[in-house]
């Protein structure tokens, strides 16, 4: 009759794990001391060099956000912001269908790929971003890349 070969209990695991134990703690106990500085600090210097390794493998790389070049950008384009309410278009002009109306009765076109501008519809907003002259000589365009609530 063939045996079966019964799973280590509890018990013999633990033994053999304090056994390992024991084993590595008198091969450790036989170390220089300068020999366990040295082991010590490769092991930290390695350490060290994965976790920078995998920060730079793991870091998502962030396109930056460019106007639609279907438009001059004739003007200057630096980050501006400005403030006003989000009204929406009857007819679709230079490709937006919102507009931001300043208090002082100024218009912005607003035109943006990143953000849903309906979200905004009828809200006082401040919208940041870059403003090209419109190709029709219309009002400007702002190409929305960030817009916070007031």
């Amino acid at each position: 009759m063939t045996e079966k070969k019964q799973a280590p209990s509890s018990g013999d695991r633990v033994s053999r794990i304090l056994a390992t134990y024991a084993r590595t703690e008198e091969k450790f106990s036989k170390f220089s001391r300068r020999n366990l500085v040295l082991l010590i600090a490769g092991v930290s210097i390695g350490c060290i060099a994965l976790g920078a390794l995998f920060a730079f493998v793991l870091t998502p790389y962030k396109q930056t956000a460019i106007p639609d070049s279907s438009s001059s950008a004739s003007g200057s384009s630096q980050l501006v912001s400005h403030s006003g309410i989000v009204r929406q278009m009857d007819v679709v002009s230079s490709g937006a269908s919102y507009y931001l109306e300043k208090p002082d009765e100024t218009i912005f076109l607003l035109r943006s790929s990143e953000i849903d501008l309906s979200f905004f519809k009828e809200s006082s907003v401040t919208a940041e971003g870059v403003v090209v002259e419109s190709s029709d000589g219309g009002d400007d365009i702002l190409f929305v890349s960030k817009i916070r609530l007031k």
